[in-house]
């Protein structure tokens, strides 16, 4: 029995700095997204397992004394609890013997998983879908100074409950102060990434800086496995050696790390490709790719876009390869799952994240829908979270009032949302859904627009100004 106890005490130490417990909705969070609900026993246990250090064999006796429970069951209770966390952590749910399927529920999330703050929007290169429109306008916008953004995670950790920080931008690593940011972040408590472009980072020394300020992983931009075509996308000559110079750096460094690529018209017929160098040339087990989001500098590239109906065309036989090759492809972006479903293709559920799953702060301390908006609800630097985060302006995000009428109802809307909002606003009109579901709510359109105008001009929320009929 003691070598039981002492496999139980050696889990939770292994594990601790990537369980985090959240009491207000009674969930656990495998840093940095593995989110699984909990009961009040399963909830109680952990608690006090990893959050107030109470040894396992103490937890056994008080817990077998509160419920009139024998030792061995409450044990048995423990060990299994623990085991599921394992299987969880590798993503072997099948092996996990206390999880259970439970109807999904958005609102039984009371805060965000994942935070980002935006540290500036400066940049080397010119990305031609650029949603903080970098380097254009990195002057424009005010960036905080140290000591703010020291506060706004604070805020992000002390008041939202958020454990995982990403540092983007815009170009984070621009940023000489980026060092101290992660230092802080990870001396609270939190787990710290980095997205980035990976072209300072063709400097080890400053990666060495980084590993040693704390940061635990990174996401680095690689939109070709051929220089043209990255530095073309990137409109950087010579941006392409660095990145993979910086992804190396990364790697040898110890910090977690792995590509991310945003698939256009320039690179669609190349992403298998791609694939095999990322695991070829760096042995990386995944790699992760999303489409444009229209705004920023792709509002000017509008032949680079691809479109929802044709999105799964392109992404299906890149799953299929990553599974020849022994990868997993990691998919960031929402679509309408009528046209294209990425829980039927092992992917996942992704939907529309603003103000609901991820908290995202840009360079001037402002709470924004998601980082490819240019105004935010509020600043986080003259507010408290929780007023930001129960205003109007945050709920219409939350509740999804922006779901296009045509989706009302239908049985993927609590998952799917409509997909994102941003892509609906620069298409002007919900075709592509409705020609789909064979549906057209002319009259439910018309109120939408109407309401949606109303809300923009009176409430300074984002939203589509263009006509639908």
């Amino acid at each position: 029995m003691t070598a039981v106890i002492q496999d139980i005490a050696s889990f939770i130490n292994y594990t601790r700095d990537v369980v985090f417990l959240r009491e207000i909705d009674h969930i656990l969070i495998i840093r940095p997204n593995k989110i699984q609900h909990l009961n009040g026993t399963a909830y109680e246990m952990l608690d006090a397992l990893y959050n107030r250090n109470r040894p396992p064999e103490e937890m056994v006796l008080r817990l077998s004394e509160k419920y009139g429970a024998s030792s061995d069951t409450v044990r048995n209770d423990m060990i299994a609890l623990l085991s599921s966390i394992n299987a969880i952590m590798r993503e072997e749910y099948s092996q996990a013997p206390l999880v259970s399927t439970i109807e999904f529920d958005p609102k039984s999330i009371a805060f965000p998983v994942l935070s980002e703050i935006a540290v500036t929007y400066r940049c080397q290169n010119r990305c031609d879908f650029c949603y903080a429109s970098s380097p254009y306008r990195g002057g424009d916008v005010k960036e905080m100074n140290l000591a703010e953004i020291r506060i706004v995670i604070d805020k992000i950790f002390g008041e939202a409950q958020v454990p995982t920080i990403s540092f983007t931008g815009g170009e984070p690593t621009l940023r000489d102060d980026l060092p101290a940011m992660i230092r802080h972040a990870s001396d609270i408590g939190m787990r710290t990434n980095l997205i980035t472009n990976g072209i300072r980072c063709s400097d080890d020394a400053f990666v060495r800086e980084l590993a040693k300020a704390g940061l635990k992983s990174a996401q680095v931009s690689l939109e070709s496995h051929r220089a043209d075509i990255h530095d073309s996308i990137t409109g950087n000559p010579g941006s392409h050696g660095k990145t993979l110079q910086g992804i190396e750096h990364l790697t040898r460094a110890g910090i977690h790390t792995h590509t991310n690529t945003t698939i256009c018209r320039k690179n669609k017929d190349h992403l298998a490709v791609l694939a095999r160098f990322v695991k070829d040339v760096f042995g990386f087990p995944y790699l992760s790719m999303n489409m444009i989001i229209a705004t920023g500098t792709a509002r000017d590239n509008e032949d680079l876009r691809i479109g929802y109906s044709a999105i799964g065309d392109i992404i299906n036989p890149i799953i299929d390869y990553c599974e020849v090759l022994g990868m997993r492809l990691v998919w960031y972006s929402p679509t309408p799952y009528c046209i294209f479903n990425p829980v039927d293709r092992g992917l996942g559920s992704t939907s529309c994240a603003c103000i609901s799953g991820l908290l995202s702060v840009n360079p001037a301390g402002e709470l924004l829908p998601c980082s490819s908006y240019d105004r935010g609800v509020g600043s986080l630097l003259t507010s408290s979270f929780t007023s930001l985060w129960s205003s109007d302006q945050a709920l219409y995000w939350r509740e999804r009032r922006y779901t296009p009428p045509v989706c009302r109802g239908c049985e993927y809307e609590p998952m799917c949302g409509g997909a994102c909002p941003l892509y609906w606003e620069h298409a002007g009109s919900f075709d592509e859904i409705e020609r789909v579901r064979n549906k057209r709510p002319t009259l439910r359109n018309l109120i939408w627009t109407v309401e949606n105008r109303l809300r923009v001009k009176t409430k300074g929320i984002q939203g589509t100004t263009a006509n639908r009929g």
